[in-house]
């Protein structure tokens, strides 16, 4: 992930896919949107350090790959089918990152772009990719997760993400990682997008 403030790669944890539906009477903004880990809705004023995924909200997203992998020199398309519970983990160590052939993504539709100062008609949808960081240094597993969802009234609400296979014939718009070419990138820095008020990294 590429932040917009100089050429820092910020490793991200899970990419998701979130469909928001509107299933009220009158149009709905969302102001607001966070996804947290285990089987209990966050707090009011109640510190989550551990729970709460970071959204990685701004830059460009970059895939790295394996030193001594195959460079991808043309745009590639990546098309995934309905979800949820078609996700993959790949784990791989900063010191096996080869960001000499880093490669530009574009996660078609983004999320924030599909909600951003838009308003969701009755019984209509947003979707689209979303990148996130764990702010814990444990592992964490896709059994609990959770979105809380907060509107223009400041109404919340709080729904837990089915992680089960779906309809493969449910959602048959695109949903599409678009890979470019390799560019060079060994001159940003590798370092996270969050830090921990409580530990400095």
């Amino acid at each position: 992930m590429l932040s917009g403030i100089g050429c820092i790669l910020s490793p991200s944890d899970a990419a998701l896919f979130i469909r928001i539906t509107n299933t009220g009477s009158y149009p709905e903004l969302i102001t607001h949107y966070n996804v947290t880990l285990g089987n209990q809705p966050p707090q009011e004023g109640i510190p989550m350090l551990t729970s709460e995924l970071v959204r990685l909200g701004f830059g460009k997203p970059i895939y790295m790959p394996r030193k001594g992998e195959a460079v991808n020199e043309t745009d590639k398309v990546l098309r995934f089918q309905q979800g949820p519970g078609a996700f993959a983990m790949r784990a791989l160590p900063s010191s096996d990152a080869d960001p000499a052939h880093a490669v530009p993504v574009d996660l078609v539709p983004s999320l924030d772009d599909e909600i951003g100062g838009k308003y969701i008609e009755p019984d209509k949808s947003a979707r689209g990719w979303v990148l996130f960081e764990n702010r814990s240094d444990d592992p964490f597993f896709f059994a609990e997760m959770n979105i809380t969802i907060t509107d223009q009234g400041d109404h919340r609400f709080f729904y837990k993400l089915p992680l089960k296979n779906g309809n493969p014939f449910g959602d048959i718009l695109p949903r599409e990682v678009i890979m470019h070419p390799a560019v060079d990138m060994s001159n940003c820095t590798i370092k996270s997008y969050y830090t921990n008020p409580m530990t400095g990294r």
